[in-house]
């Protein structure tokens, strides 16, 4: 052993967060509850501020898209009360279906008001969520769920346990079953 050995504990690296959102309010409101997330953990939570605008510029698309890529959280916050644009739906589509981070949270943040409908926040969660299903990505609706879980929440013991029992069904899907009777019953 040498003299001079230091046991040294790293800083815990960043988690990415990238937040899309409608209308300031929104981004105002995701920061912070970032904020309350990067206090209450022990992980730093490193933002990305994208406005659903500038995601679809094509100025902008490519570093929007980039920043999307990277990040272990895409939080999408909105205020409207029709929900999120159909051009940002189809854009979370193609990062989800090409995502570079396999274990990415998708995360929903609406902020009701006196005057939104709970029709069109439901329709909204609805496509979050099948993109989410969709693609294999863990979904978090804010005001169900504290987001701050959602590091621990999908920790690597339950992607292990997940991955563990996909050959299981692989083993039941694909052996061939035979029955042994060809006649089931009491009176048979």
């Amino acid at each position: 052993m040498r003299e001079d050995s230091e046991i040294r504990l790293s800083e815990p690296r960043a988690v990415n967060v990238f937040v899309a959102y409608d209308l300031r309010e929104a981004a105002v409101r995701a920061q912070e509850l970032c904020e309350q997330v990067d206090a209450a953990n022990s992980t730093p939570l490193q933002l990305k501020l994208w406005h659903f605008d500038d995601i679809l510029s094509p100025a902008t698309h490519h570093a929007a898209t980039a920043d999307a890529e990277i990040s272990k959280i895409v939080l999408i916050a909105w205020t409207q009360p029709e929900g999120i644009p159909a051009s940002i739906i189809g854009w979370l589509e193609a990062w989800a279906r090409s995502r570079a981070v396999t274990d990415a949270i998708l995360a929903a943040l609406p902020l009701e008001t006196p005057t939104t409908p709970a029709d069109f926040d439901s329709l909204t969660l609805a496509l979050l969520q099948r993109i989410a299903l969709e693609n294999k990505l863990p979904f978090v609706d804010s005001r169900s769920h504290d987001l701050g879980l959602t590091l621990e929440d999908f920790s690597d013991e339950l992607r292990l346990r997940e991955q563990t029992l996909t050959p299981t069904l692989e083993h039941i899907l694909t052996t061939a079953h035979y029955e042994p009777h060809g006649h089931w019953g009491i009176n048979d």
